[in-house]
């Protein structure tokens, strides 16, 4: 740690520096220097210096110039600081210096840094720089977040400038978070009415294929038969075999389609659906209580029993699992019920 702050110093001193990385922006032909020591950056490979490096020209766009600075303190350091507002310029940053490794720890620390951001600005502007400098770990942390606040981003105002890449690996997923399936099919014919001529037919045909039509309520599938809507008129045949499949699903015997598992094995798995049938919400997480009462009023409050069917279709409904949902708010509430 004494290390990293004296070179941190060396840095700031500029004393001895015998290299210039030059900073510049295309667009905007504005230029900026600084001094750095050659010795330094020869640690990291992907910058190329040799013995006979005198400067490294890089282009910056102009809204991370003055993260630069910070960058280059960081191969002296090996640390940096890293907020909502600087995430994605310093990944950036590590993307044009080729420092993988900062690169997966921005990614990482990014996460921590999600929730800062109601509106999910931030959150789709990582998930498309991702998928451009090609970073799985940043895509998949953005992925799993969306997923997690599923129906507050289908609710907001940036629904709509999803770009098909993104709807395309989130209706994939397992882990979304949403009422039914039927809500999300709702929310994509939403999304390709809004998007219009900007989404193919065979694109439109290929979000389909991701909706679960096994797992849509059966009242719901019957209703759904009689809408009128962009995706039915465009892919009727599709749409309607979905229906079918969906009808099918609910009417025979799970040992009947067991067979048909092994080639469409994601369409049978469940999401998780938060509707009435299937959850059950505890708020109370805040009630002051003595810890020596073993069932005191507050953690009674956080405790909750329902029941729910045992299957999705329609033929288990008479079958019913018990549940008990408990929210323990620290680990003496745990191991007081035996949990470690």
């Amino acid at each position: 740690l004494g290390l990293s702050h004296d070179l941190g110093l060396l840095f700031d001193s500029g004393d001895g520096c015998d290299f210039t990385v030059n900073v510049q922006d295309i667009s905007e032909q504005a230029e900026f220097a600084i001094c750095v020591h050659r010795l330094i950056l020869m640690i990291y490979p992907g910058l190329n210096i040799t013995n006979d490096s005198r400067n490294l020209t890089v282009n910056v766009s102009h809204t991370c110039h003055p993260h630069v600075s910070a960058l280059l303190r960081y191969f002296y350091t090996r640390q940096i600081d890293v907020s909502i507002t600087s995430a994605q310029c310093l990944h950036e940053l590590a993307f044009i210096f080729g420092v993988k490794k900062l690169m997966e720890d921005v990614g990482r620390a990014f996460t921590l840094l999600l929730p800062e951001d109601n509106t999910f600005r931030t959150q789709l502007s990582m998930y498309e720089y991702g998928v451009r400098t090609g970073d799985f770990v940043l895509q998949e942390n953005v992925l799993q977040y969306l997923s997690w606040n599923c129906e507050f981003l289908i609710n907001s105002p940036l629904w709509s400038t999803i770009s098909f890449h993104m709807m395309d690996a989130l209706l994939q997923r397992s882990d979304l978070i949403v009422k039914d399936e039927a809500l999300l099919l709702e929310a994509l014919e939403r999304w390709i009415q809004d998007k219009g001529d900007e989404i193919s037919l065979d694109q439109q045909a290929s979000l389909l294929n991701h909706i679960r039509f096994f797992l849509i309520p059966v009242d719901k599938l019957y209703e759904m038969q009689f809408s009128s809507n962009v995706l039915r008129q465009n892919h009727e045949k599709l749409y309607l075999t979905g229906l079918l499949r969906g009808f099918q699903f609910n009417a025979l015997l799970f040992s009947k389609i067991r067979n048909q598992i092994d080639n469409m094995s994601s369409e049978y798995l469940p999401r998780i659906y938060t509707g009435d049938e299937w959850s059950v919400s505890i708020n109370d997480t805040t009630v002051d209580y003595q810890y020596y009462h073993h069932y005191s009023y507050g953690q009674n409050n956080r405790i909750q029993t329902f029941s729910t069917p045992a299957h999705p279709s329609a033929l288990y409904r008479e079958q019913m699992v018990q549940w008990q949902a408990r929210v323990f708010l620290n680990a003496q509430e745990c191991s007081n019920n035996g949990i470690s």
